[in-house]
């Protein structure tokens, strides 16, 4: 739907993440503002919903099930299951895709996603912190594994240095595959982000369109998200001067963006004398006297 939310579903603050009357409340509401959602089913197509770990349950996974939409769910990473993934054999590991034309494959020593269905079921029931027997029939478990980004701490579920991830899904395929389809998510948690850095969630406010923003189409070299805007830009030194009933802003010409920032003011000036001449423009006059 071109990045844009379908849904969105108000809380308490004490609300549990994983709440699944919540989540199925909110996929209700999304597939109603599909077009052609009207008619019933699935309006032609397979529809494959993707949640993080909050998303997980049996409950949530039960609904999209008897809808016949497809899921791709994450789940939490138990120790045990850390414990079991430092202990499979390389026949069932796959290297990671890279998306892209060109991202090819990664080493699997470096990288690696395994389905673990199998693995799961030699143990007793809810051994590993999710019993399959209560989730509908053909779910499977893939894991991935690989050394996380600079700068990220470790957790106790991580098996020789690198981060475990999990999630479930219905759909066949190589886990590969599935794996990189799952990580289309990550558009999601993007949009997350960037609502945050504009306060959209600083909510209630008097009216929606109060909280609504939109962002110019960024070109292939412009990817920066509000929070790196506000970092790389208002963090430029600067200097304050008044003289002669005026303000002037001395910036440090030495600043990597100054003079991006030096035309972001200059066009904010020039919406604001167009503010102005407008307004005097509708502005009713004085009855005569």
């Amino acid at each position: 739907m071109g990045g844009e939310p379908l849904a969105l579903l108000m809380r308490p603050g004490n609300a549990g993440a994983n709440n699944a009357d919540d989540h199925i409340t909110l996929l209700r509401r999304a597939y109603r503002a599909l077009p052609g959602s009207q008619r019933g089913g699935n309006i032609g197509h397979k529809i494959l919903v993707r949640t993080d770990g909050a998303g997980g349950t049996r409950n949530v996974a039960a609904y999209l099930h008897s809808r016949g939409f497809a899921y791709s769910l994450g789940i939490r990473v138990t120790d045990k299951i850390g414990a079991l993934v430092s202990t499979m054999s390389d026949e069932i590991k796959q290297g990671v895709l890279r998306p892209g034309a060109n991202g090819g494959v990664t080493d699997a020593d470096t990288a690696y996603v395994a389905d673990i269905t199998g693995l799961l079921s030699t143990g007793k029931a809810g051994e590993y912190g999710i019993n399959l027997d209560s989730f509908p029939t053909g779910t499977r478990v893939i894991v991935r594994v690989e050394y996380p980004a600079a700068g990220c701490q470790l957790r106790i579920t991580d098996v020789d240095g690198r981060r475990v991830t999990a999630f479930i899904t219905d759909s066949a395929g190589q886990p590969q595959v599935l794996d990189l389809r799952h990580r289309g998510r990550g558009r999601c948690e993007q949009r997350i982000k960037d609502a945050k850095d504009l306060s959209f969630l600083a909510v209630p406010h008097h009216s929606f369109a109060a909280k609504k923003a939109r962002t110019a189409a960024r070109s292939w070299w412009w990817l920066w998200d509000p929070g790196s805007l506000r970092a790389r830009l208002l963090s430029t030194a600067a200097t304050v001067a008044r003289h002669a009933r005026q303000v002037r802003v001395h910036l440090d010409g030495h600043a990597p963006h100054t003079g991006l920032l030096a035309a972001a003011l200059a066009q904010i000036r020039s919406l604001n004398r167009l503010f102005r001449f407008q307004s005097a423009l509708i502005a009713p006059r004085s009855p005569p006297e």
